[in-house]
């Protein structure tokens, strides 16, 4: 950087014409941005992981050893006692994405339950009809018809056909 770069710069950030400039950081907020840059690689150099996931397994703890103390810890879905942090899953009892009112359903109270994180998946699948990705051999051998999957159905079976003993070529 020239001088003439950093005298207009200088002038620039004392003039309050960054703050005036939309998508542009000022001088502190750059400098709040760097410290806490700083800050949070120390935070994660002593973690041994980043600070946000950090963060989220202990409020994840927390809420393991409250449920358990309450005895909530049963999961919504098949009525079983979540024994351990690592399959607690938090749910909603009705789905909020592409409902009516998305950011009611999410946030309220009285949609959310706990359950196993396996439980809350197969569910999950189960209700948008979604068992494996769309245009394979898995979503044909379950019943999906289209072309894709039919397709993808073929040049499996071609891929796994033996003749006379060997393998067919692959493509």
């Amino acid at each position: 950087m020239d001088r003439w770069q950093r005298s207009s710069r200088f002038q620039r950030e004392s003039s309050g014409f960054d703050s005036l400039c939309v998508g542009r950081k000022n001088y502190s907020q750059r400098r709040r941005s760097r410290m806490s840059t700083a800050t949070n690689r120390k935070k994660a150099k002593q973690l041994g992981i980043p600070h946000g996931t950090a963060a989220n397994r202990l409020r994840k703890a927390i809420l393991f050893q409250l449920l358990q103390e309450a005895g909530k810890n049963v999961c919504f879905q098949c009525g079983e006692r979540i024994e351990n942090i690592e399959d607690l899953s938090v749910e909603h009892k009705t789905p909020w994405l592409d409902s009516e009112n998305p950011a009611e359903n999410f946030f309220d109270l009285n949609n959310i339950a706990f359950s196993h994180l396996a439980c809350n998946s197969s569910a999950s699948r189960r209700r948008s009809g979604i068992f494996a990705k769309h245009g394979t051999s898995s979503r044909y051998k379950r019943g999906c018809r289209c072309n894709e999957c039919r397709n993808a159905s073929r040049i499996e079976r071609s891929r796994t056909r033996r003749i006379d003993g060997t393998e067919a070529a692959q493509f």
